[in-house]
């Protein structure tokens, strides 16, 4: 894929391969898999970072902690925004399309939860995409961003996060936590399912973590 090769994040959904650059989002058939067949794109202005690629196959989110906000297609954020999440319809993998731009939600990685009808990010925002168009920040009655994290003790910084079933999500932290959230109330603190505090650190796939020395790595869970 060599339009492809300053790739950050990739997910496969069916035969459809989703590809992030620092500049495009790509979208491959790879009903082949040694022969992928470039289907769409669309130039998604990415600086940083999106190594997650959240997508159900239909909606899929790019997010930019540093830039992203100015996708071809997109609208006009507010000035001085520089961190966003930009929801695409990728159901017609040969044009992809923007359908929203969340100024300010653009954490290191976002996972889709409830298929996608909400976006949880690596720094605890969440972003409601039940209606894609206007997606948005979710907020409490006092009007200050949720942030999913913060009911979770002793959490140390959070790379990403992945969802294992319908609600259910386990974290790449210290300690790692799986956790479940409310489909219809994204303000309510997720339900703490399990818990473990792995030793020396983790591996960026949540399920492992490092042995300390050479060789592969050890699994835990």
């Amino acid at each position: 894929l060599p339009e492809a090769s300053d790739g950050v994040g990739a997910r496969v959904v069916g035969n459809r391969l989703f590809v992030t650059t620092t500049k495009d989002l790509i979208v491959y058939d790879v009903t082949d898999p040694p022969n992928p067949v470039r289907l769409g794109s669309i130039n998604a202005n990415i600086s940083f970072e999106n190594e997650e690629v959240p997508t159900n196959g239909k909606l899929l989110g790019v997010s930019g902690q540093i830039g992203g906000c100015s996708p071809v297609g997109g609208p006009v954020v507010p000035p001085g925004v520089t961190d966003c999440l930009v929801i695409y319809d990728v159901s017609d993998a040969e044009a992809p399309q923007v359908v929203a731009v969340v100024p300010a939600a653009g954490d290191h990685t976002h996972t889709c939860v409830y298929d996608c009808r909400y976006f949880y990010g690596s720094s605890g925002t969440i972003v409601d995409a039940t209606d894609p168009a206007n997606a948005f920040v979710v907020v409490d009655g006092e009007g200050d961003r949720v942030n999913w994290q913060d009911s979770l003790p002793d959490l140390e910084a959070n790379h990403h996060q992945n969802e294992i079933r319908p609600g259910v999500l386990i974290t790449a932290t210290q300690p790692v936590f799986v956790i479940s959230v409310d489909e219809n109330d994204a303000t309510k603190a997720p339900r703490i399912l399990a818990r473990y505090r792995h030793e020396p650190g983790p591996r960026e796939d949540p399920p492992w973590y490092s042995s300390g020395g050479p060789g592969d790595p050890v699994r835990r869970f």
